[in-house]
């Protein structure tokens, strides 16, 4: 699955393997509806990304990492 959106700068573009759970830090599949939102890497620039949705979700850069700690 590709799901991608574009910065000012370059597209925007998850690492594969690096997709998170926001819920609870764990390895999430993007294929999965229940797994959304989710944060990974971006392969362009190595910089936090977020995801919010699975249909019509697009990533965006955010400035860290969510704590699923709390």
């Amino acid at each position: 699955m590709s799901v991608f959106n574009t910065s000012a700068s370059h597209a925007i573009t998850a690492l594969a393997g690096s997709a998170r759970r926001v819920r609870d830090g764990e390895l999430a599949d993007l294929t999965s509806p229940l797994d959304y939102p989710a944060e990974a890497t971006c392969l362009e620039c190595g910089q936090p990304v977020r995801i919010e949705r699975f249909y019509l979700g697009e990533w965006r850069h955010i400035d860290r990492f969510s704590d699923p700690t709390g």
